[in-house]
């Protein structure tokens, strides 16, 4: 019998805020303990030697948000708190459609989610409360997502070899993973396209992605063609799943 597969899903700019002090479980801290250590002091270094509005175009934030952002980032880089397992802490709409709250600890310890903050957790492992995306440049370290690629792709590829993955990424996410070394064998690739072909956004996709994310782990992939969401439709070859806008 096939182990049941991991599923990649992006984290979602959207936080809970607040947490315990006391910091839970985090299990890729051995395999990434020394990347996070060097983007914490990259990022600490940038936070003070920059002004509030630099800040706030890095950080993609105006406002009440900023002042959140700037809390949130200096308590990260500090590792102060608090803490949430990340299943609690992203809440946008992939998230909230997701619904983990009906998924059973070990299908929560089930979803990988690469974020620019520390390369990869479980979806059951401790986050900080953070404002950072893949998509930001550091001085010394570059564009995150490239950054992240070369200690994010051999813990994947381990993982890949107990179980198949199942891959939900974005763009933005899915260039902290070298593809080209990991086992093409194992991995499944998720689209979503309208009815043009072209990239499927919006809030449906976005809606459609975390539901289908959590059929796939709720009941895998082998029936995952019957899965129906909305105006949705679902095709499967071997190494990539469609998702298709319909007709409204």
């Amino acid at each position: 019998m096939s182990l049941a597969p991991l599923i990649l899903l992006p984290p979602s700019e959207g936080k809970s805020p607040g947490g315990l002090q006391r910091r839970g479980r985090d299990d890729f801290e051995t395999d990434l303990g020394a990347a996070r250590e060097r983007l914490r002091a990259v990022l600490g270094a940038v936070m003070k030697e920059r002004t509030p509005e630099e800040l706030a175009k890095l950080f993609g934030v105006r406002g009440d948000f900023f002042d959140r952002a700037v809390k949130a980032n200096m308590a990260a880089v500090a590792e102060e708190g608090p803490w949430l397992p990340a299943w609690r802490r992203f809440n946008g709409v992939v998230w909230q459609y997701l619904e983990p709250q009906r998924l059973t600890p070990s299908e929560r310890g089930r979803i990988l989610i690469p974020n620019a903050l520390t390369g990869l957790t479980w979806g059951t492992d401790s986050v900080a409360d953070f404002r950072l995306t893949m998509k930001v440049s550091l001085p010394g370290v570059g564009v995150l997502s490239r950054w992240w690629q070369p200690a994010v792709t051999p813990v994947l590829s381990r993982l890949a070899r107990r179980r198949v993955i199942v891959d939900f990424l974005p763009a933005e996410h899915a260039q902290s993973v070298a593809y080209q070394d990991l086992d093409p064998e194992r991995i499944i690739r998720v689209r979503f396209v309208s009815l043009d072909g072209s990239r499927a956004v919006g809030h449906d996709a976005k809606a459609v992605k975390g539901a289908l994310a959590h059929h796939v782990v709720r009941h895998g992939i082998t029936d995952i063609a019957s899965f129906r969401f909305a105006h949705f439709s679902v095709e499967r070859t071997a190494h990539e799943v469609v998702v298709r806008a319909g007709e409204r």
